[in-house]
């Protein structure tokens, strides 16, 4: 839902995405109440409220919060910065419990790289950590990066079947 979206365009049309610097085509749609599937086999973002403006040939999206499954996203910034370029950048924070996020995971595309460290290392209490993703939009690989903060939680190593208690560190 929108309710005060704008429209800036000047320039000549044929000259559209005006890589010259010669025009300007911006949409801005501030989004309330919004859900979002990025691929079928991803859990939709959901509750979330989104700044989105299409500005030339590019995309740049602000969410202050969403929800993940029942994960919490904040500060969830997303851009295209030229669509010539097929690629997708994604910077966000989460927290939530760890089940949770080895959960969300587990339903997405990062099911076969982080979902399964996730499965080997369980990590229960609450997590914290930053998320950077760039997907390529032409079919080659994603790349996910972050960091994972601990702060007293329990950690299930399963391969050699430890519990480790009071756990708190940062790891990536």
């Amino acid at each position: 839902k929108s309710d005060n979206a704008t429209l800036i365009f000047s320039g000549n049309p044929v000259k559209f995405p005006y890589p010259e610097k010669d025009g300007l085509f911006e949409v801005y749609a501030p989004l309330t109440e919004t859900t979002f599937k990025f691929q079928p086999d991803w859990k939709p973002l959901t509750d979330m409220t989104i700044d989105l403006d299409f500005v030339n040939a590019g995309l740049w999206m602000n969410a202050p919060t969403a929800k993940l499954g029942k994960v919490n996203g904040r500060n969830i910034e997303a851009i295209i910065a030229d669509y010539a370029k097929h690629q997708l950048t994604v910077d966000a924070d989460v927290d939530g419990d760890g089940i949770d996020v080895r959960d969300y995971m587990n339903g997405s595309p990062l099911k076969s790289s982080v979902g399964a460290a996730l499965e080997q290392v369980e990590v229960k209490g609450n997590v914290s950590g930053r998320l950077q993703l760039d997907i390529p939009l032409d079919g080659k690989n994603a790349i996910a990066k972050g960091d994972i903060t601990l702060k007293d939680n329990s950690l299930h190593i399963k391969p050699i079947d430890s519990t480790m208690e009071n756990v708190s560190g940062t790891f990536s």
